[in-house]
Formats: C-alpha cells, structure tokens, sequence
C-alpha cells in the first residue's frame, strides 16, 4: 500500500473512532466525552519484592482507605507512595503500561479519552491534552470479547477491529496496520482484562506479552486491581481517586453539570461549589467524593432534581451493586449465584459491623453464622466471587510473625454500610419488634447512623412510618432527642414520606416552644433539613426566638427552604443585633437567587460586621446581576481581605467587561499572606483569573506587573492570562518571566511566548534559548516546544543541543521542533537521534527524517528497517 492511500485511509479511520468514542451516555443522556472527563492521575506501582506481602488492591492514601474502613494506624506513611502525576505524563513514560483501579474508578473512560485525542490528532488534542507529539494511531479492543489466542494473536485482532470500522477487506486492514507499526505510530487499548473469562486468562495474558516483546506497537491495558498478575514489559500504575475537593472533584462536578444542563453553563461555578461544600459537610455524602462513578451518580441526581443533594443513597449504591455483579457475569460468574453473593455480602458487611474482625478466618465466620455457608470451600469460592469477579471486596495483605496475614475491607465503606442496611431490612420484615429491639441501644452510636439511614431508605413507606413512630416513643433517651433523631434519620435516608412528615412535623412545631435553647435549635434544624412548605411560618417565627442560636439556625434552614415568601423577613433579619444571625441570613438570601433580593445585598455590604459584608459579595456572585458592579467594585476596597476576596470572584463570576479597571485596581491588592480555606484563593489570584477570562488587551500592562508579584500563583496565572491575550507586546515581560525563582512561572512564561506564534524577535529566541538549560525538565520542554512553535532556523543550535538533555521528554520535544523546522542541518543531529535509548524519542526521528525529504537520510531510515 503506498503512503498516499495509506494516510487517506487513516484519516477516514480517525474520522469512523472519533464518532463512536466522542460521547458518553447517562442514562438517555447523550454527552460529549470531552467536556465531562477530568484527566485523572495514577501512581506508579512499584516491582514486586520477592517473599513480599501482595500489594493492596486498592489506593491506599488516607482519604481512601477511610473510605474503606482502614483503620489510619494501618495506612502506609506519604513517603512510602510514589507521588501522583497526570495520565499524559505515565504514557510519556512508559511505551506499555497498565491502568489498574476499583470499580468506577474511571478506567474505561480513561481508554476512551485517550483513544479520543489521538483520533484528533489533525486537531491536535494528542499534544494539547496528553503532551504527546507523536499522533499515535489507537485502536480499542474490548478483550472479554476478542477472544485473544497463540491462534489468533492481538496483533491479527488489531486488524480485524480496522477492518470491521473501515468496512475494507482484510489486506487492506492488514497493510494499514503493519504501515502504522512500521512509522512507530500503533497503538493497542485494550480495556477490560479482568473481564476475560477465567478459562481464557492466561492465553490473553500471552498475547498482550508476545505482542509487547514483540515491538509491533505500544500497549495500554485496563484492569482491576483484584486477582491481577504483572504483564512482562508493562508498567503498572494506579488510578488516584479523587482526592482535592478544590483541584479534582470541583473541576468533574462543574463539567458534567455543565454538560448535564447547559443552561446552568453560567452557574455551573457555583453550583458545582455549593455540591461540594455540601458533601463535604455531610459524612456519609464525603465518602462519595473520591470514587468518580459514584460522585458522578450524585452529579446526576443533582441535575435531574433541578438541584437537590442524593441523600437517598440507597438508589445509588443499589445501582453501583447491580453494575458490579454484571461485571461479575461478564467474568464468568454463575447467574444463579447472584442472590447467594448478596446475600454473602450482607454476612460480611454484618460481621464487620459488628466488630467480629475482617481477616479470613473471621470472614468465613460471618459467612457461616451469617450467611449459611458452612462448607470451607464454598467460602472460599464466595470469597473469591466477590473480590476477583464482583470487586466489591479488596485484600489487604501485611506481614505478621513471619507469614502473610490477608485482611479484607470493602471497597468502600458506604457499601458496607448498605448490605449492612439490607440485613436491618430482612430482618425488619421478618419480625419488627425484635429487630427493634436491636436497634433501639444503637440509635445514638455514630457507626449505626448511616445504615441506620439507609433502612430507612429501603423500607417501604408504611414501615417507615412505623420505625420513626418507634424511634419517638423509644424509652431508650430523652423524648425530644429521640423525636430530633428520628427527624435526622428521615431527612438523611433521603426521602419525603408524608406519612412521616405529616407525624414529624407537629412535634418538631412543637419544640420550638421547649425551654431548652439547644432543644428548640435542633428543632428548627431539624425542620429545615425536612424541606417541608409547611414549615415556613414555624421557622419565622423561630427568627424572633430570644436565643440567638435559634435565630441563626432558622435563617439557614429557610435558606434551605428556598421560598422567595421568607425574602422580607429574612431582610428584616439583616437588622439583627447577633452579627452571625445576620451573616445566616445574608447566606440564606443568597439561597433564594431571588434578583428582589439586590437591596437587601446592598444593605448588608454596608454591614459593621466583615462575615455578613462577605456573606454578600458571596451572595451576588450567584446572583449574577449587572446592578451589583457598582457595589462590588467598591467592596474591593473593603478593609477587609475576606470581603475583597468574596467580590472579586464575584465580579469573575459577572464576567462584565465594565469590570475591567476594578480588577485591575484588584490585582494590586495588598492583603496578607495567610492560609485560606479549600475553593480559597488570594485577592490578587482571583482578579488575575477574571482578567484572563476577560481577554481584555487593556489588561496586559497591569499583567505585565503582575509578574513581579510576591506571591507565585498571582504570578502564574498572571503569566497565563497574558498566554491568553496573545498580545506580542508581553514579549519583554514574558522573556524576563523565564528568570523566575519558581519553575512553575518560568514554565507558564515558555509555553506563553510559544503561543505568540511565529514571532521573528531575537529577543524571545535568546530567552526560550537561555530557557531550553533550565535547572528544571518542565521549563526545558516548555522553551522547546515553545521554540517549535516560533519555527526560527535560528533555533537550530539550542535544539540540537537540546538532543543531549538527560530527559527523554525534552529530548523528543527537540526531535519534533526540528521536524518542523525541516532544514537539512539538522540530518546529522537527527540521525543520532535514531540510536536514543528511549523508543519515543527514536520514533520521533523517524518521523523527523522522513519529513526533510532528504535523499541523505536514506542510509540511515534504511538502518532502521
């Protein structure tokens, strides 16, 4: 086949991949892959020692295993971890390599993504997203059903999946593939190994290793942790959860309620913060966070209710559940074991619950008292079911006394707690004074709370009337607690039962007149957390209760409330003499999004007090009204940072043009360093960011002097919005940047005078020159790239210099600037470039020498065949 019909067919290729893997679906929901996958970080697994404990089948980092139920004595220190890095970065690293993680993890996604931007390799989005030069060729094979043999190797199913997308016939599908091979260009994705039929395992496993010692093209496999052995030639990673309220969940929160409703695009900001923060304030709700398909179910919820948070649980874990055990049939397990597997993980849940431990031997205990299951094999075999074909259960190995010790957790702990739910509910069932009876002891102990919830959740609307009837006429506590109780319970479990609000609610009323300050507190919370029309009048009368505290909590349940008939009391409120009982209901009105409310905002940025003056500020940024500007510029000159703080993102989330000498006057501010919250950032950082959102050219002075700012993220981001401007007079302030102190500015600074494009100045070429010897490999690679982008001849001698560095990523980036440069003095560089030890880098010579057209490269191209 020659070159010509061979890059015609992969173009028509590309064009067929890119159709099918641009989108993801939710539900009947059509979304774009591209605007809801957050590019997820891996750690690399470290080789296996010999006579060493098996390595944890999950993430171990703190925030997971408390997920999971590890105790924090148990947790491997920090250091022990090899530090994160994002998934471009592990496919520079490693030509073959394995993306290992939990159910819901994101591997799948993660294929596809990465197959998405090398199909849109005419757009670039191999360099942009992945920082990936070479445009790689990707093919997706899902391997449960390929069916991989010594008779049908990957390399022959690679063919087939060509032929069957490009409808060509197999010596057309077989030349295109050996071409892509031969350029260095092919690339396997090969999802699901852990899928593979038991029977089918170790012959798949030879074919990914033939074809990876084999050379032909580049490998990345996708697998759970559970039951997996190391691949020859592969290296391992494993997918991070979710960890960084600010840096990871808030970015995939905002992009799939962007893509799930896009008329909330302009609120998504915000929204996507308040999910958050809520979450992070609800326990059983936190424990979501880092896993992406449950966060993810959240998000959707969210969306589908018009905002409301998923504390009806159960749906979600049920759905996560039934998601599991057809991954366990795709795995070979027996359909007629799926309720025996439930219910062995209803004994397992329960064992642990009740402190009976979690090492083997205890788990076979549960397994017998528990489930039924008195055979030792069978245990084992169920054991097996459920952490090799199920994954809800991992193994945690350790050495003790000489001898490997397997202890078990759940993958998460929020699913314990609901097969813990689902044994409560049987057993509800079955006879509700007794399991009453259990329960009543347990109705104050944390660890109870959540499954507690959840039964709630399961139970059909009649029993769940009865179990808060008994939960408030227990006489295992105080009578009002026990009511307060059973009031957190029905909100938590998620659900609006008029049976029990009709029984709750009239008691709750009640309490508002109790004696007790704290009693009538947890009364109206309580009230609030029900979200019941109804409540209104009880809870403005509450905002005139004597005790301030009661005052606080009504302004923030109707807040929660969200009924634009509190807007004149809540106003009335902002008069209160209890500063904080002014701020609750400044938050509260906010929570209305009721534009009537603009008075009232102006009134409380007028505030003595800084919290309600910055409850404001925080108010109108999810207002988004125009009226606001003049306030809010004025309120950047608050005495006050948080209150500077609060307007500036405010204004960043106006996005008015007007704006535009306020936050410049902002990006001057002289606030004190001081440590912020999570979602915090410093007065400066936030005026930069509007003004890089803005694209003002007007800007770029004040830009330009904020590279000498104190404190580096101001000097970052200050870099980046002059990136975005694109405006060739930041040369002298971007070229001055690249001496920095802080790598992260020298690097932003490199990639901002690349995007200025064909820019003839000597002085930014003597700066990206001088940039390409950074002490640091990030800075080297951005000025080389960066000098790729300017595409000056006179660049030749620093990047052939450049062929020399000691990182194989800037050794590749220098490879590609001289591709595109295409001038016959690089032959000589570029020819040494093909004997490189790192096969990213010789591929790229290849790529390089053919492009010069050159009849001198011929000798050593051919030295490559």
């Amino acid at each position: 086949m020659d070159k010509q019909t061979r890059d015609k067919l992969t173009s028509k290729y590309r064009d067929a991949v890119q159709n099918d893997w641009a989108f993801l679906y939710a539900g009947e929901a059509r979304l774009p892959l591209e605007r809801v996958f957050f590019m997820l970080q891996a750690r690399q697994r470290p080789e296996p020692r010999p006579l060493a404990p098996p390595s944890p089948e999950l993430d171990v980092s703190p925030s997971r295993a408390e997920a999971a139920g590890i105790p924090p004595s148990e947790i491997p220190p920090s250091e022990s971890l090899s530090p994160p890095i994002p998934l471009g970065q592990a496919l520079r690293e490693a030509p073959h390599l394995v993306l290992l993680g939990e159910p819901g993890s994101g591997k799948s996604t993660a294929l596809q993504f990465i197959g998405l931007c090398f199909a849109r390799a005419d757009q670039g989005w191999h360099q942009e997203r992945l920082g990936i030069e070479t445009p790689l060729v990707p093919v997706l094979l899902p391997l449960p059903v390929v069916e991989l043999s010594r008779e049908r190797p990957l390399r022959e199913a690679l063919e087939g999946e060509v032929r069957s997308k490009l409808q060509c016939s197999i010596e057309e599908a077989r030349a295109l593939v050996e071409g892509w091979s031969r350029e260095g260009h092919l690339l396997a994705l090969l999802d699901g190994l852990d899928e593979v039929q038991e029977a089918k395992q170790e012959e798949t496993r030879q074919a990914i290793e033939d074809f990876i010692s084999s050379g032909f093209g580049r490998a990345v496999v996708a697998s759970r942790l559970a039951g997996f052995r190391p691949l020859k030639g592969a290296r391992e990673y494993l997918l991070k959860p979710l960890e960084d309220p600010k840096a990871e969940a808030l970015p995939y929160v905002r992009s799939w309620l962007e893509a799930l409703k896009p008329e909330w695009k302009d609120q998504a900001e915000t929204r996507a913060r308040d999910l958050i923060e809520t979450m992070r304030a609800h326990p059983a709700l936190r424990r979501l966070m880092n896993n992406p398909l449950l966060l993810r179910l959240s998000v959707e919820y969210y969306a589908r209710t018009g905002g409301q948070i998923a504390f009806h649980r159960a749906a979600l874990y049920q759905a996560w559940v039934e998601e599991a055990w057809e991954r366990a049939a795709r795995r070979g397990a027996d359909p007629a074991k799926q309720e025996e597997a439930l219910r062995a993980l209803e004994a397992i849940a329960w064992g642990i619950q009740m402190e009976e431990g979690n090492d083997e031997e205890a788990l076979r205990r549960a397994l017998k008292e528990f489930g039924g299951i008195t055979d030792p094999t069978a245990a084992r075999d169920m054991l097996g079911l459920l952490r090799e074909k199920m994954g809800l259960i991992a193994r945690f190995s350790e050495e003790a006394a000489g001898s490997i010790r397997h202890r078990y957790v759940f993958a998460h702990q929020t699913v314990r707690e609901y097969f813990v739910a689902r044994r409560l509910q049987r057993a509800w069932e079955r006879d509700r004074d007794r399991a009453f009876d259990f329960l009543a002891p347990r109705l104050h102990l944390p660890e109870w709370r959540e499954p507690l919830a959840l039964l709630a959740a399961l139970l059909s609307e009649g029993e769940a009337v009865d179990l808060f009837e008994r939960i408030r006429w227990s006489s295992c506590g105080d009578e009002p607690l026990l009511l307060i109780r059973g009031a957190e319970l029905a909100t938590e479990s998620g659900r609006q039962i008029p049976g029990v609000v009709s029984r709750l609610f009239p008691s709750l009323r009640d309490l508002l007149a109790h004696p007790g300050p704290p009693i009538r507190r947890a009364a109206v919370e309580a009230l609030g957390k029900l979200r019941d029309p109804q409540a209104l009048p009880a809870l403005l009368h509450a905002l005139q209760d004597e005790d301030a505290g009661v005052r606080r909590a009504a302004a923030w349940a109707l807040g929660a409330l969200q009924d634009p008939q509190a807007l004149p009391a809540l106003t009335q409120t902002l008069h209160d003499e209890d500063a904080d009982v002014r701020e609750a209901a400044a938050e509260a009105i906010g929570e209305l999004r009721d534009p009537q409310a603009l008075p009232a905002f102006l009134h409380a940025l007028q505030d003595e007090d800084a919290g309600v003056r910055r409850a404001a500020a925080q108010a109108l940024g999810i207002l988004q009204d125009p009226r606001a500007l003049p306030v809010l510029t004025q309120a950047l000159k608050d005495k006050n940072l948080f209150v500077r703080e609060a307007a500036a993102r405010a204004l960043r989330e106006l996005k008015d043009p007007r704006a535009l000498h306020a936050l410049l006057h902002a990006l001057k501010d002289e606030e004190m360093e001081i440590y912020f919250a999570i979602g915090d950032e410093i007065v400066r950082q936030v005026a930069a960011r509007a003004l890089r959102e803005l694209k003002d050219p007007r800007a770029l002075l004040a830009l330009a002097q904020a590279l000498q700012d104190e404190n580096v993220f101001v000097r970052v981001v200050a870099t980046r919005a002059l990136r975005e401007l694109k405006d060739p007079r930041a040369l002298l302030a971007l070229a001055q940047a690249l001496q920095d102190e802080n790598a992260d500015v020298r690097q932003a600074a490199a990639r901002a005078l690349g995007a200025l494009g064909k820019l003839k100045d000597p002085q930014a070429l003597f700066a990206l020159t001088q940039a390409s010897q950074d002490e640091n490999a990030n800075v080297r690679r951005a000025a080389v790239e960066a000098l790729r982008e300017l595409k000056n001849p006179q660049a030749l001698p620093a990047l052939t210099r450049a062929l020399q560095d000691e990182n194989a990523d800037v050794r590749r980036a220098a490879v590609e600037a001289l591709r595109e440069l295409q001038d016959p003095q690089a032959l000589p560089a570029l020819t040494q470039a093909l004997q490189d030890k790192n096969a990213d880098v010789r591929r790229a010579a290849v790529e390089a020498l053919g492009k010069l057209k050159d009849p001198q490269a011929l000798p050593a191209l051919t030295q490559v065949l």
